[in-house]
């Protein structure tokens, strides 16, 4: 989910920047104990790209087919504690993921 503003250059080709919160599963392992798990965490991101308007139909009803390449940078952390069995996370970093978007938009999402 997400927010993001759009610049066109021509009818086809636009750089978009926005921000989102991104929903992702940290897989951790704590080699000492012998434990691992999976935890669900909700965390903030950028994208900025630029992408192409391929393809527009009309008919049957109005829609554009877009292909975009995007960097994300996402707010992910680098460490855990645990605690009488709650796990916390720590010292975040920004990471940086390459993306191939395939997108179908509608002139009610543009």
């Amino acid at each position: 989910m997400g927010l993001s503003r759009t610049y066109y250059f021509t009818n086809n080709v636009f750089f978009h920047i926005g921000g989102v919160a991104s929903y992702m599963t940290i897989s951790w392992k704590d080699i000492e104990q012998n434990i691992s798990g999976d935890f669900n965490k909700i965390v903030p991101a950028t994208n900025l790209g630029i992408g192409v308007n391929m393809f527009q139909f009309e008919k049957p009803f109005p829609i554009s087919v877009v292909v975009t390449v995007d960097i994300h940078a996402l707010l992910i952390p680098k460490s855990y504690s645990e605690t009488d069995g709650i796990l916390t996370f720590d010292d975040l970093q920004i990471k940086f993921l390459p993306a191939f978007v395939f997108a179908f938009q509608t002139p009610l999402l543009k």
